[in-house]
Protein backbone atom coordinates (compact mmCIF):
# COMPACT_ATOMS: atom_id res chain seq x y z
CA UNK A 1 0.00 0.00 0.00
CA UNK A 2 1.69 3.37 -0.98
CA UNK A 3 -0.01 6.01 1.61
CA UNK A 4 1.25 9.59 2.14
CA UNK A 5 2.71 9.17 5.83
CA UNK A 6 2.29 12.83 7.61
CA UNK A 7 3.97 14.28 11.00
CA UNK A 8 1.80 15.78 13.47
CA UNK A 9 1.99 19.48 12.34
CA UNK A 10 1.38 17.72 9.08
CA UNK A 11 -1.54 16.50 10.03
CA UNK A 12 -2.67 19.59 12.01
CA UNK A 13 -2.00 21.53 8.59
CA UNK A 14 -4.15 19.54 6.81
CA UNK A 15 -7.05 19.80 9.08
CA UNK A 16 -6.28 23.44 9.82
CA UNK A 17 -6.27 22.65 13.23
CA UNK A 18 -3.69 22.86 16.17
CA UNK A 19 -1.14 20.74 16.23
CA UNK A 20 -2.05 20.19 19.84
CA UNK A 21 -5.56 19.00 18.94
CA UNK A 22 -3.83 16.07 17.06
CA UNK A 23 -1.80 14.96 19.78
CA UNK A 24 -5.04 15.06 22.08
CA UNK A 25 -6.95 13.03 19.75
CA UNK A 26 -3.74 10.53 19.44
CA UNK A 27 -3.66 10.76 23.97
CA UNK A 28 -7.77 9.86 24.05
CA UNK A 29 -7.26 7.10 21.21
CA UNK A 30 -9.16 8.94 18.70
CA UNK A 31 -6.51 8.63 15.95
CA UNK A 32 -4.61 5.70 15.48
CA UNK A 33 -0.66 6.20 14.70
CA UNK A 34 2.73 4.59 13.99
CA UNK A 35 5.03 4.80 16.54
CA UNK A 36 9.17 4.20 16.66
CA UNK A 37 10.21 5.03 19.37
CA UNK A 38 9.77 8.83 20.24
CA UNK A 39 8.80 9.14 16.44
CA UNK A 40 4.94 9.77 16.18
CA UNK A 41 3.52 9.08 12.28
CA UNK A 42 -0.17 9.10 10.80
CA UNK A 43 -1.36 7.76 7.65
CA UNK A 44 -2.72 10.50 5.39
CA UNK A 45 -5.51 7.37 4.20
CA UNK A 46 -6.43 7.18 8.32
CA UNK A 47 -6.53 10.45 9.40
CA UNK A 48 -9.13 11.50 6.18
CA UNK A 49 -10.89 8.13 6.80
CA UNK A 50 -11.38 9.40 10.36
CA UNK A 51 -12.22 13.27 9.39
CA UNK A 52 -15.43 11.91 7.23
CA UNK A 53 -16.33 9.27 10.25
CA UNK A 54 -16.27 12.46 12.60
CA UNK A 55 -18.48 15.00 10.10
Amino acid sequence: MNDEILTIEEAAQLLKVNPETIRRWIRRGDLPVIKRGSVVRIRKSTLLQEQREAA
